[in-house]
């Protein structure tokens, strides 16, 4: 007849931490992303900024442009800017051809681009 007890307190504490690492995980993702938002508006971009009409997106376009075709990198690790997800890759290809780099809309030092 004990067993219930032990079985309520057991599932009681799992409960509590559970409950714990959830809100530390909050806390920390919310840090994060504010620490890294405040970093872009901070420091001046990289590469270039290009008008698109209604916002601007960030490109870093470095190599030469040759008869090789222009390599387009794309970032999709969920990282806020493309620059650091390829800052060994981008200039080892840059010695061949053009390599271009960009923040999606609302990453990294892109605007927001609002769909209607």
């Amino acid at each position: 007849m004990e067993i219930r007890p032990i079985h309520r307190k057991r599932k009681r504490i799992y409960l509590l931490f559970s409950s714990f690492l959830f809100a530390v995980f909050v806390i920390l993702f919310s840090y994060h992303t504010s620490k890294s938002n405040l970093s872009y508006s901070v420091y001046p971009p990289v590469g270039e900024m290009v008008d698109l009409g209604d916002y601007q997106l960030h490109m870093y376009a470095i190599g030469e442009k040759n008869d090789i075709p222009t390599v387009i990198l794309e970032s999709g690790s969920g990282t806020p800017s493309s620059v650091s997800d390829w800052r060994y890759i981008q200039p080892e290809l840059a010695k061949m051809t053009r390599v271009i780099s960009y923040d999606r809309a609302g990453y990294g030092w892109s605007d927001t681009a609002y769909n209607d």
